[in-house]
């Protein structure tokens, strides 16, 4: 995660003190983000899944996770300039539907 976020503030994203966390390793990755999401529902505002298999997340157990705010990123070159703009525009809006 500290290399997302060094690649976030590199690109411009301002709010990297407002990363909080990561999700467990339940396995499932859309139901470790839904898990993740319920925990801390309280605390955020707006949140970017980033990931590089998404077809579990958008799966059964990610019905929780609107596709909105997942950026799928390569799994061999990693974050695109393109996928860090995606995340930066995710991460800048406020309304977030919990």
């Amino acid at each position: 995660m500290d290399n997302t976020v060094e690649v976030l503030k590199e690109n411009g994203f301002t709010y990297s003190d407002r990363i909080i966390g990561r999700t467990s390793k339940l396995g499932k990755r859309g139901a470790e983000i839904k898990e993740w999401i319920d925990e801390h529902k309280n605390e955020i505002h707006s949140y970017a899944v980033i990931d590089d298999e998404v077809i579990d997340i958008c799966g059964s157990y990610g019905r929780g996770v609107q596709a909105r705010y997942i950026v799928e990123c390569d799994m061999n070159e990693g974050m695109s300039d393109n996928d860090v703009d995606r995340v930066i525009g995710i991460l800048t809006i406020n309304n977030v539907d919990l």
